[in-house]
């Protein structure tokens, strides 16, 4: 088995756990925190880096997640 079948099977295992859609509201909810924080700070500059860095984790628009990426990358090699 290939390194990117063996990635795409854990992957998969991961998606169909029970913790992992808790896990992914558990971020969402602290980025919301955050957006808001970033409202109201005077200098909001190391928020806004949170909030990035989750964003590039968890996708944006149409930027697929971090995990999708890696695959799509693992497929190339």
């Amino acid at each position: 088995m290939s390194l990117y079948n063996k990635l795409v099977d854990e992957y998969k295992d991961i998606l169909e756990t029970d913790f992992w859609p808790l896990y992914l509201a558990r971020i969402k909810q602290y980025r919301d925190v955050l957006s808001r924080q970033c409202e109201t700070e005077d200098n909001p500059t190391k928020v806004q880096g949170s909030l990035v860095a989750i964003d590039y984790i968890l996708g944006r628009n149409e930027q697929p997640n971090l995990a999708e990426r890696l695959l799509a990358e693992s497929k190339k090699k």
